[in-house]
């Protein structure tokens, strides 16, 4: 499967099913496009022109669509076809959108000047927008009982209720680990990567200052730090969770890729 002359934005399996999704970074006119791959027989079922970069991608709970975005675009795609439709975005069309997540039955996207956006899968349509309590969104993620947590600046991180979209609950600020000539650095790091963690009811954290947080958030009136560490030497660009069977027992595991090409795997 390298069909890709350049480097590839994001990739992205399709739940319950041999698809996965590649997309290109867009440095080249040549290399502008969206393949779908079967894993089993590592042939390329679909192919699309893209014309404009695409920041990322989620997969619908159902497997049946998935949405990409991107500068002033939320698109939705048939996987099977890799036919692409606008999504019509009212007054958003000129949103920087960065990241999105498919909940149970809307797609939400966040702009990178902290607005969160809720569209109607059915009609493809922008439902309703609101402004996050923090200058800048960074990523989004489905936690649990229908909530959605917003990463932003300064090291927010919000849960906030699918269908209200209201804020439910905050978690607390990062420690501040730089320091400049013996003295702490009072800029509290932005909140740059979620995961969730359905198993151990977890969420992992990482921070522009390369630090890397696990909350018990089970209980979203007593959020309580389970773990941080400052092991990474560079910014981290992703964090996802490994799920597998072992022993009869269900565990999960922490991945993290970072900008200096390494991947780290440690225990959830």
């Amino acid at each position: 499967m390298s069909d890709h002359k350049f480097s590839i934005e994001c990739v992205c399996f399709i739940n319950n099913s041999n698809f996965i999704v590649s997309i290109s970074e867009c440095i080249s006119l040549d290399d502008m496009l969206l393949h779908v791959w079967n894993l089993e027989t590592k042939l390329k079922v679909a192919e699309s022109k893209i014309t404009k970069r695409i920041k990322r991608l989620a997969v619908a709970n159902d497997s049946s669509f998935f949405v990409t975005v991107g500068n002033n675009h939320v698109n939705y795609w048939n996987y099977s076809s890799s036919l692409g439709r606008k999504a019509i975005l009212s007054d958003m069309q000129s949103g920087h959108f960065c990241d999105v997540v498919c909940g149970t039955n809307s797609t939400y996207a966040i702009t990178t000047d902290g607005k969160l956006c809720k569209f109607d899968n059915e009609k493809m349509c922008l439902n309703k927008s609101i402004d996050l309590p923090t200058q800048h969104a960074y990523c989004i993620r489905a936690g649990n009982r229908e909530n959605l947590i917003i990463g932003g600046s300064n090291g927010v991180i919000l849960i906030i209720s699918e269908q209200k979209l209201n804020v439910i609950a905050s978690l607390p600020n990062p420690f501040l680990f730089n320091t400049e000539n013996g003295h702490l650095n009072y800029v509290i790091p932005n909140c740059i990567a979620l995961c969730f963690d359905k198993i151990e009811l977890s969420l992992s954290s990482i921070y522009s200052d390369n630090s890397f947080y696990v909350w018990n958030i089970e209980d979203l009136n007593d959020i309580k730090k389970l773990d941080s560490r400052l092991f990474h030497s560079s910014s981290c660009c992703s964090l996802d969770t490994y799920e597998s069977l072992s022993e009869s027992k269900m565990n999960s595991f922490i991945i993290t890729s970072c900008n200096y090409n390494t991947v780290t795997t440690c225990s959830a």
